[in-house]
Formats: C-alpha cells, sequence, structure tokens
C-alpha cells in the first residue's frame, strides 16, 4: 500500500526533477513539522435525544495529510486531497504567493514562477 505521505513527496520531487532541475536541488529541501490531527475528547461530543454520543467525523491517522518544504526564501505548502478535496492544494509563498490544485498545471507555474525569480535575483 502507498501511504499518502510518501506519494506527496515522490509528486514533489517529480516536479523539482522535471521542471527545476539545475535551478533548485532537492538536497536544499528542508521538511518542515508535520501538524497533529487534534481531535475533541469525547466529554465534548454531541448527545442524540435518548442521550447517547454522536460521534464526529475524524480525519484518519494521527497527523495530517500535508508536507511543509522550504528551500532558499521560498516555503511551499502541499495538502492531500483528504485534506483539501477533490484534487489537494499547493501554495508557494517567498517574493509571491502562487497556489493552485494539485495537478501539473499548477506544478509547471510554480516552477516558472520560481524560474523568473531566480534569474532576477542573479541579474540583480
Amino acid at each position: 500500500m502507498i501511504r499518502a505521505l510518501a506519494a506527496l513527496t515522490r509528486q514533489i520531487q517529480e516536479c523539482f526533477h522535471a521542471h527545476l532541475a539545475g535551478v533548485v536541488h532537492w538536497e536544499d529541501v528542508e521538511f518542515g513539522p508535520r501538524k497533529r490531527v487534534e481531535r475533541t475528547p469525547p466529554s465534548a461530543w454531541p448527545r442524540n435525544r435518548r442521550g447517547g454520543l454522536i460521534r464526529p467525523e475524524f480525519p484518519d491517522g494521527k497527523y495530517h495529510v500535508a508536507l511543509h518544504l522550504q528551500f532558499g526564501v521560498w516555503n511551499l505548502e502541499v495538502e492531500g486531497p483528504s485534506e483539501h478535496p477533490p484534487l489537494g492544494w499547493v501554495r508557494l509563498t517567498g517574493h509571491e504567493t502562487v497556489e493552485g490544485p494539485l495537478d501539473p498545471a499548477t506544478w509547471k507555474s510554480i516552477a516558472e514562477h520560481i524560474k523568473k525569480h531566480m534569474e532576477i535575483d542573479h541579474v540583480a
């Protein structure tokens, strides 16, 4: 079985190798800490008319299916489909914010944005 975080990491690596080869090296990427899923205790759950507990919907697992990466001046946040349905979400912050659904077009626009700002930084 393929784990969701492993699949997200692999997709990010493929973006780096396909679009950012020679601009940003994968070895320079630092992973941020994962965020734990905060669940309400059973004493705070609502009750039905008979006094029984109504279980709220919980996301699966102990941690959110999201990755936070940092390289240079850039911060990249990638949320999986379970966190941001239906495709997931990618957000790049640094000089400006670029974000969109987790698909090849978004990866391409993020790579072009990084390349544009890297060229400006090297020229100046």
